[in-house]
């Protein structure tokens, strides 16, 4: 059995000996939130420690609507104009502004809590349009250029965070993440196994955040990414009910995938749904607490703001990710 792959089949905890779990980080804005999120270190530490405990180690940056108005976020891709390689750019500034995102972690970081970094790529959409004009930035969605600019953006993402975090043992960068949830087009899946195999070249790993029963998931290792987590589509105020979990945990078994744990407030969210994850996640349920690599994606509410609020929650959390959560009521 590799040792990848946990006893009873899940993506391993320690899967490549990352850090597990992990959290998205949204940067940006959204299309119902103008607040503009730059991660600052008051509210990372609520995510970084629990007192003075550490807490989690391993974060995903991800962008939404850039402060143009532009969205990077692929799954909001025709909602704004197509980004242009300025706003790639920009999506690099960022995440290296001082104080904020990844200075931001580098600050929290300590030899007790060392912290890994991931990084979600901007998206050359298969959208181009011819234009007489030769400086037209748009010219990075064109069939022949999707490939080269990205690795270019990687190469000098890297190289960049090399030089400004390279001697610091506290943080690190883990890898990359595929942009887009789904992988459907045949010039996407060729796009994949290139961007995949550059990853590597720099011994760094290319994660995908899919869904369950998404398109070209049992395929993923011929794509060549390295840790695929499933989001199970479950929320609590829609029509998929809880054995969206459970079934999603017997493809993840099967596909060897790991488990996205979506918490939120929100039309889709009811208050049980966090609870109906943790107690499933028990040794006697589904397993997948200590066993499954896992990403908590906190939809529309912060930890600071849990911690305030719901403070007994945020012990649960805590334990939960430690390992040594037990079944609770709700």
């Amino acid at each position: 059995m590799s040792e990848n792959r946990s006893h009873d089949g899940y993506l391993n905890k320690y899967a490549y000996g990352l850090a597990s779990p992990s959290v998205i980080l949204p940067c940006g804005s959204t299309t119902t939130n103008d607040h503009f999120q730059r991660w600052s270190q008051k509210e990372l530490c609520y995510y970084t420690h629990y007192g003075q405990q550490a807490f989690f180690n391993s974060f995903i940056f991800t962008p939404n609507r850039m402060a143009n108005g532009v969205f990077l976020n692929a799954q909001y891709e025709g909602f704004s104009e197509h980004p242009t390689l300025n706003d790639w750019i920009a999506w690099s500034n960022e995440l290296f502004l001082q104080n904020n995102n990844v200075h931001a972690l580098e600050q929290l970081a300590s030899n007790e809590n060392n912290i890994e970094v991931w990084i979600t790529l901007p998206y050359p959409s298969l959208y181009y349009k011819q234009t007489p004009n030769p400086l037209q930035q748009t010219y990075i969605h064109h069939p022949h250029k999707r490939a080269p600019l990205l690795k270019q953006w990687i190469k000098e993402f890297t190289q960049r965070f090399y030089q400004q975090f390279g001697n610091k043992n506290t943080l690190k960068l883990k890898g990359f993440v595929w942009p887009k949830e789904k992988l459907m087009s045949e010039e996407d899946i060729v796009l994949v196994k290139e961007v995949s195999e550059y990853i590597h070249s720099f011994h760094l790993h290319h994660m995908w955040l899919t869904q369950y029963g998404s398109a070209n998931v049992i395929d993923w290792r011929e794509h060549g990414f390295d840790v695929v987590v499933l989001h199970p589509n479950y929320y609590g105020n829609t029509p998929f009910d809880i054995d969206w979990i459970t079934n999603n945990t017997i493809f993840s078994k099967h596909y060897q995938c790991g488990i996205q744990i979506p918490y939120g407030k929100g039309l889709l969210y009811d208050d049980h749904h966090i609870y109906q994850y943790l107690n499933l996640g028990l040794p006697d349920k589904c397993n997948y607490m200590n066993n499954a690599f896992i990403v908590f994606h906190f939809d529309g509410i912060h930890l600071h703001e849990v911690a305030k609020e719901n403070p007994q929650l945020y012990t649960h959390m805590y334990t939960f990710v430690k390992g040594s959560y037990s079944k609770q009521p709700f």
